[in-house]
């Protein structure tokens, strides 16, 4: 048995931030001989840069007085008046490799008609959109950014503009939510490997009273007027020049000219101060979330949670959050509750069911009747090891702008002995005859926090069940609308115990010929995974510095006839490869050796090193 003692962890850059990498303080003795093979187990610390570090923001900016912002990404406007605003679309390359293939897609809500203001790079085209349709689809944004080097960015702004109406006019029609826009995607590859980063969506609430969401309602900072190339907000830094060129700008006389370089404009100098200086803008959290569907996969807007992890150990994996136990973490969690103005042409459900008789699940109900839901209440049931407290609330019912945001109780539950959970309630019901009309909606912004997780290799509840339901006038029953449970991993730190029977082959050779023997046994136990790097394996050369090798080759089976049957290979050709072993259920690696020894093969003593390194990880 091998010693094998803990190294310190590897730099944040890590491929796993909690992985080990284990070595050999002991290795086995072996034998002397005039020829030898030497397998040495050594110890590294193995480096994976990550490749997933990339910044994405989109930011609405009012450039209307009478647009109010009522929420982190929601604003209020009046109807029938001409709107104007902006998106900053924002990416950045934080790592130390370069992005390729950025590409930034996107859907425009259907009632702004966009135009592109300027870029820094790289080529946006926006689909179906035609200024001349007063009835106009969503449009499409895409932008090809091209590539950024290390601590590049690019920037890109876009103008929105409330399209002309069916009445010939330029505002909103119908008082409701409108869709600015459907949150953005970021791709990119980096080292092979593609990754993708996303955006929330922005949206209006367009109402007669545009301060109808309550006294915390106050107008939103204008932006000013001033050209694309001279509006960059951050710190002066330049970043590395070139020549890559960009389209140009609407609006710029100098369309015969050709494209600019980058280091033409302004901005070139300005960019890239992205460090403390946008802490608004920081790098997009992982997120889950959960939309209620009906029998036909169709959304019905009624009910849908969002999870955003905020502190940066936590990951989504197989649509699950991920947390190395015993850490701190945070999550932000928002809530909509919606009774649509429009619903989906499937039937309605028949509404005539005896007080003893369950309502079956909900398909479409009448949500959209004039009368609206008399009440509301939205249950929660949060894990073990989970806290949750409130950050905002709000509701919004059209022409009620005093209206009630409900009682909200979090209290600790009990689902069963010895188990604490985390219960959240939140009960809206009309009151002064003041229903939740169609058109109105209730959000709900949550802090769930825990300060650690026990290690599990089942997956642990993050939020089950999340329900809503809802009381419709007229209606004998309560609807429900529940959503998919979310889940967590739990992930303990990885460990192994190896056995490594001999580092140390040694042969005496006495006439030419082919040689193969069993070189060494790995076996291991542990949790995780371990793997196993080969580096530094060549033929053997002699040891007093004279010409002439031994061609050496390995292989890998349960015996002799596996390893031949595998296929040999040659020690240069070992290099860079690796195994792994699953220490769920392990096996033993069994590694043989083979050598050639010609007539040409001059009497001496030969040896070459070759390097195995051991990383266990959660992987």
């Amino acid at each position: 048995m091998v010693g094998w003692d803990e190294l310190d962890q590897i730099n944040p850059y890590a491929t796993i931030n909690s992985d080990y990498v284990i070595r050999s303080s002991s290795p086995t003795t072996g034998w002397a001989s005039t020829a030898s093979s030497i397998l040495q187990v050594t110890a590294r610390a193995q480096v994976d840069f990550d490749t997933s570090e990339a910044e994405i923001s989109a930011d609405f900016i009012p450039m209307s007085e009478e647009i109010i912002q009522v929420g982190s990404r929601m604003f209020s406007v009046p109807i029938g008046r001409q709107l104007k605003g902006k998106i900053v679309l924002t990416t950045r390359n934080p790592n130390g490799f370069p992005m390729q293939d950025i590409r930034i897609e996107g859907v425009l809500g259907s009632a702004f008609q966009p135009t592109v203001a300027g870029r820094s790079q790289g080529n946006v085209s926006i689909e179906d959109n035609d200024f001349r349709r007063p009835s106009q689809a969503d449009s499409v944004f895409i932008w090809d950014v091209g590539s950024l080097l290390p601590d590049e960015a690019a920037r890109c702004e876009v103008s929105l503009t409330t399209r002309r109406n069916t009445s010939g006019g330029f505002g909103l029609v119908k008082e409701g939510t409108h869709s600015v826009d459907s949150g953005f995607r970021l791709t990119y590859i980096m080292l092979g490997k593609k990754e993708t980063r996303s955006t929330t969506p922005h949206s209006m609430i367009a109402h007669n009273n545009p301060k109808a969401l309550g006294s915390n309602a106050a107008a939103s900072s204008l932006a000013s007027g001033s050209s694309f190339e001279r509006e960059w907000p951050y710190t002066k830094r330049p970043f590395p020049e070139r020549s890559s060129p960009i389209g140009p700008v609407p609006g710029d006389s100098k369309d015969d000219e050709g494209s600019k370089p980058v280091e033409d404009w302004q901005a070139s100098a300005s960019f890239m101060g992205l460090g403390g200086q946008l802490s608004g803008l920081a790098q997009i959290p992982v997120e889950i979330l959960r939309v209620h569907k009906d029998s036909n996969g169709n959304e019905t807007g009624l009910f849908k949670l969002l999870a955003t992890g905020v502190s940066d150990n936590i990951g989504v994996e197989d649509d699950k959050f991920t947390v190395p136990s015993n850490e701190e973490a945070e999550w932000k969690v928002e809530i909509w509750v919606q009774n649509p103005t429009t619903q989906s042409s499937s039937k309605l459900q028949p509404e005539a069911q005896s007080a003893t008789q369950p309502a079956e699940p909900l398909k479409v109900q009448p949500q959209d009747q004039p009368e609206g839901w008399n009440g509301w209440i939205v249950t929660l049931l949060f894990g073990e090891h989970l806290t949750a407290e409130e950050i905002e609330r709000s509701v919004y019912v059209p022409g009620n702008p005093d209206i009630h945001k409900g009682v909200l109780t979090i209290v600790e539950d009990h689902p069963e002995p010895g188990i604490t959970r985390v219960k959240i309630v939140w009960n809206w019901h009309q009151t002064a005859n003041k229903r939740f009309l169609p058109g109105s909606e209730a959000h709900l912004t949550l802090k769930v926090t825990t300060s650690g997780l026990p290690p599990s290799d089942k997956d642990l509840i993050f939020c089950d069940p999340i329900n809503m339901e809802y009381n419709p006038v007229g209606s004998g029953y309560w609807h429900q609308v529940p959503l998919d449970p979310i889940y967590i991993k739990s992930a303990g730190e990885p460990y192994a115990d190896v056995s490594v029977t001999a580092t140390r082959l040694d042969w005496r050779v006495q006439k030419p010929g082919t040689y193969a023997a069993l070189a060494t046994t790995v076996t291991a136990s542990g949790t995780g995974t371990l793997s196993m790097q080969f580096s530094e394996f060549h033929d053997l050369t002699r040891t007093d510095g004279a010409a002439g090798t031994i061609a050496a080759f390995y292989g890998f089976g349960d015996d002799l006839t596996s390893a031949e049957t595998g296929g040999w290979i040659a020690a240069a050709e070992l290099n860079n490869k690796t195994r792994y072993i699953d220490l769920s259920e392990p096996v033993p690696v069994l590694m043989w050796s083979k050598i050639s020894v010609g007539d040409e093969v001059s009497s001496a003593e030969y040896e070459s090193t070759g390097v195995i390194t051991f990383i266990v990880s959660n992987n």
